[in-house]
């Protein structure tokens, strides 16, 4: 059911980890979720959020979200972080808590995270000591995240000749 991978010199592999790779919160996973070059937007710790977050780029929360999240990129919740919304994503990973359904092409849940919903993912990996109270249904293939931007009403351009 489950392949090991090889391992160089002592169980360890060129990026030091012991169990395959580290993943962009630092922590040993078994999962590496690529930055894609786009840059990140951190939402601290001693910050609260509430309403609808999206667009084409990483984030990273540290602090409190309540509402949605739909990004083509990444969503890492941070340990200590806590989050009550949906999230579509191309990655997510679980560092802290996390109320609501995940629909995502790879989905990390690291030791200390903590999920309350349903998970949809081509690639699931979890840590020893991580929690999951939902479903997880394994798909060929996720869509990306669909991100719509309202377009502003403009007035007409009047030219004189």
């Amino acid at each position: 059911m489950f392949i090991k991978k090889p391992t160089g010199k002592n169980g360890v592999n060129g990026n030091g980890s012991r169990n395959g790779h580290k993943s962009n919160d630092g922590s040993e996973s078994g999962l590496r979720l690529p930055v894609w070059g786009k840059s990140e937007s951190v939402l601290g710790s001693g910050i609260y959020y509430q309403g609808v977050i999206k667009g084409n780029g990483n984030i990273r929360i540290e602090g409190t979200v309540d509402g949605e999240i739909k990004v083509q990129g990444t969503v890492t919740i941070a340990a200590g972080a806590r989050v009550t919304a949906n999230i579509e994503a191309e990655a997510v990973v679980v560092a802290g808590n996390l109320k609501g359904n995940i629909t995502a092409s790879r989905v990390d849940l690291s030791a200390t995270g903590r999920v309350w919903g349903d998970v949809v993912t081509t690639s699931f990996a979890t840590a020893e000591g991580a929690f999951l109270r939902g479903a997880v249904q394994m798909e060929e293939r996720v869509a990306r995240p669909s991100i719509t931007w309202p377009v502003p009403e403009r007035e007409p351009v009047v030219r004189e000749q």
